[in-house]
């Protein structure tokens, strides 16, 4: 008497396939999220240059180091970005945009000393600087549709109200 065994494989998992305008939301949310938020180093420390200053010890000298390091920034950050992006990919570096922008900005405010305010500030800025290269090259890669497009002004808007929210909120101004 002869036995046979069946051998059952397990059935490999079916992958489910997302709507291609669910991606595509999910990048758009990504894009206006950053393009409000992207502005905030740059606009929230000017108007407390004065209170700052007199907390920390330093003087107009350094206040215009500070109005400075933004266009410094986004100049460095923006020529090196290209070569970054070929190298790391360009979802990874907008995430570490976005982990430099947000660590700079949020430990800056935690700092007593000049120079490490400085240092953050440029870690922020430098974030922002790779953050404007990446969302653009974003818009480049995921714009095969008119639907994208179109919404580059949605972002134009969203960042210039972004920035003009991070002033008034630093100097505390309520609408």
């Amino acid at each position: 008497m002869m036995t046979t065994t069946v051998c059952r494989e397990a059935a490999a998992p079916v992958p489910t396939l997302r709507p291609l305008w669910a991606g595509r939301a999910i990048v758009l949310v990504g894009i206006v999220l950053s393009a409000l938020t992207l502005r905030t180093a740059v606009t929230s420390i000017t108007p407390l240059l004065d209170p700052i200053g007199a907390d920390l010890g330093f003087g107009s000298a350094v206040a215009g180091v500070f109005g400075m390091l933004p266009a410094l920034a986004f100049a460095v950050f923006g020529l090196v970005t290209p070569v970054l992006v070929h190298r790391v990919g360009l979802e990874r570096m907008a995430l570490v945009a976005m982990l430099m922008a947000a660590v700079g900005t949020f430990t800056r405010s935690l700092v007593g000393d000049t120079l490490v305010l400085l240092a953050l500030s440029a870690l922020a800025l430098g974030g922002m600087g790779v953050g404007n290269v990446v969302i653009s090259a974003g818009q480049a890669v995921f714009s095969r549709s008119r639907w994208w497009s179109q919404h580059a002004l949605h972002q134009l808007c969203a960042a210039g109200y972004g920035a003009a929210c991070a002033g008034r909120r630093a100097l505390g101004q309520r609408q």
